[in-house]
This record gives structure tokens, sequence and C-alpha cells, in this order.
């Protein structure tokens, strides 16, 4: 039996290391960069996000689960794009802001474009991602979120 998108979402949650950051040792490559009380600030945002991710896939997780059927029986492939495309999508779409986005001088934002989106993706595919992760948390400004054919063009992330 196929697991849904909120017990993938329950599982992956119970990875998440508990919250003893103290306890690691963050990198000096990075410390260097910013500080350590920076770094750990900068961690501790980052696991209340993914926590918040995945409290909001748990919740809601069955409007975004398209279940899609192998093309055979006995097909075992074990990759989330296969069985939960909604999930690669906003991967894809993380990962390319993380790569192709920048920081601001003062300002607690990323600033994108429209390069941080896969072509491959439809654009109404990616806005229903972009209008999940506004539910989890993420502000995206510059860009509206309702409208029936959006224009992907310089947008603000914060």
């Amino acid at each position: 039996m196929r697991k849904t998108l909120g017990d993938l979402a329950c599982h992956a949650k119970s990875l998440v290391l508990p919250d003893t950051d103290e306890a690691y040792s963050v990198d000096s490559d990075l410390l260097g960069a910013i500080g350590e009380e920076d770094a750990r600030e900068g961690i501790a945002a980052f696991k209340g996000f993914i926590n918040r991710l995945f409290d909001t896939l748990n919740q809601e997780g069955s409007r975004y689960d398209i279940c899609r059927k192998p093309v055979h029986g006995y097909e075992d492939r074990s990759g989330t794009s296969q069985h939960y495309p909604f999930l690669q999508n906003i991967k894809d779409i993380l990962i390319r802001i993380g790569i192709r986005g920048t920081l601001p001088d003062k300002m607690p934002a990323i600033l994108f474009d429209e390069h941080v989106f896969n072509k491959k993706i439809p654009v109404s595919k990616t806005m229903t991602c972009l209008r999940f992760l506004t539910t989890c948390g993420i502000i995206i400004e510059g860009a509206d979120l309702e409208a029936a054919k959006p224009i992907l063009s310089a947008k603000t992330l914060a």
C-alpha cells in the first residue's frame, strides 16, 4: 500500500534532529563569514521552517497528493519524484532559490527572479507550490499568486 504525503511528512519530521543545537559544532568556514550566534539563529530558523513545512504537509497533504499509478504492478521505485511529484516540485523550487537567490545587505530576505523556476514544471504547478510555501510561512512579494495568468518575473522571497 502506498504511503500518503502526510505519512511521508511524519516520517521525515521524525528524522529532524531534536532541539539540541548547542551540542553540535558549526563549521568554521561558516562562522568566519557570519559569526556563531548568527549561524545558530539561521540553523534554528531553518529547522523551524522545515518543521512547519512537514506539519503543513501532514495536515494539508491530501490536497496535493497526486498518486501516480506505476507502469507495472511489480515496479518498485523509491524516489519521491515518482510517487510524490508535488514534493519533488517544492524541493526543486527551494533548491533553486537557495542556489540562485541573493541575500541583500540590510533585509532579512532572499531576492530571486524567474530563473529560479524550472521551465519543465508548468506555471500552474509552480504557482500551486508557491501558494503552498506561503502557508508554510514564506512571504512572497512582487507576485500576485491568485492571478489567473501570473507573470513570474523578479520577486522577493522574505
